[in-house]
């Protein structure tokens, strides 16, 4: 399919291309026309991506802009959650789509997507949504002395500043910059990665190659602190699994600046747990005291869903 689009952008044909093609469908949550100016909020394909995917590949690699052949856009808002998902499965009807695809607007993913978000984890209800975002990019800093405002340990961070959003994984030792290879060092998989015993603990080890690369003037990355209390705001409706408190987690970023010797210096460039209440009441939020019986009630909730499966037995003895 995606060939025969190609070959239709490309071929001087005497058809116009939407004669060939079914055309886009796009939701949104709003559409307002002015004159010739269609501006809609929320968009989302739910038929026609590749259509849309061949038509940008083909005016990104040199195609005219002078183009003036013409496609049948479909823009449609829906009343309520029920026609959305029956306009998704309409449009879908004609060619084989994962079932999983077409689930991806349902509540529970984009309440699982909203839950998560704030832990620093990235819930893909449509495929590589995040990588495409540019979220996905690991760095590993070899410094364990960078901390967050309150003197906890951070690691695993994300990062926004290089150019390549493909789930690459960047490391930070000393001035040097490496990236990742993908695949595993040696093509004997059973020489690559191997399991070593370290005491009473399991290790399991993976060897890839290191490339030394040319870093930006500054890498800003960024994590959630894990130890540090996450601030609780409370929802005007409930969330995911019924929460009617929605958890802030302390950010933390820092700035790497580079030269052409290398790394100059690390700084942390985000503030306290107090600073983050202060910006989030600036924002209209509605901030809880963490002394607030409710706020103690979440805690303790949050606490028993934590919890090993044994304790929560225990728990309920």
């Amino acid at each position: 399919m995606n060939q025969e689009i190609r070959a239709s952008l490309g071929g001087a044909g005497k058809e116009d291309f939407w004669w060939l093609n079914n055309g886009v469908t796009v939701l949104a949550s709003k559409a307002a026309l002015s004159g010739k100016t269609l501006t809609i909020e929320d968009p989302q394909i739910v038929n026609g991506l590749q259509t849309s995917t061949e038509i940008y590949k083909h005016f990104s690699g040199g195609g005219s802009k002078g183009d003036g052949r013409t496609l049948l856009v479909r823009v449609i808002v829906p009343e309520d959650p029920t026609s959305r998902d029956r306009v998704i499965k309409a449009t879908n009807s004609q060619t084989s789509i994962p079932p999983a695809s077409l689930r991806a607007t349902d509540k529970i993913h984009r309440d699982i997507e909203e839950y998560l978000k704030p832990m620093g984890l990235y819930y893909d209800r449509r495929k590589n949504f995040y990588k495409n975002e540019g979220l996905q990019v690991d760095v590993v800093v070899l410094d364990e002395t960078l901390r967050c405002p309150h003197g906890h340990q951070v690691d695993g961070f994300q990062t926004k500043s290089f150019a390549d959003p493909s789930m690459a994984t960047y490391l930070i030792e000393g001035s040097r910059v490496y990236l990742v290879a993908r695949g595993l060092l040696d093509s004997d998989e059973a020489v690559a990665a191997r399991w070593r015993l370290d005491g009473n603990e399991a290790v399991f080890q993976q060897r890839h190659r290191a490339e030394p690369v040319v870093p930006p003037a500054e890498i800003l990355f960024y994590t959630a602190c894990a130890e540090c209390p996450p601030v609780f705001v409370r929802c005007d409706r409930p969330r995911a699994w019924g929460d009617l408190i929605d958890e802030r987690f302390l950010w933390v970023e820092f700035r790497a600046v580079f030269d052409p010797n290398g790394l100059r210096h690390i700084e942390r460039t985000t503030g306290t747990r107090d600073d983050l209440i202060v910006e989030l009441r600036e924002e209209g939020l509605r901030v809880m005291r963490d002394d607030e019986p409710l706020a103690i009630a979440h805690r303790e909730i949050r606490a028993a869903r934590d919890a090993p499966w044994p304790a929560r037995q225990r728990a309920r003895r």
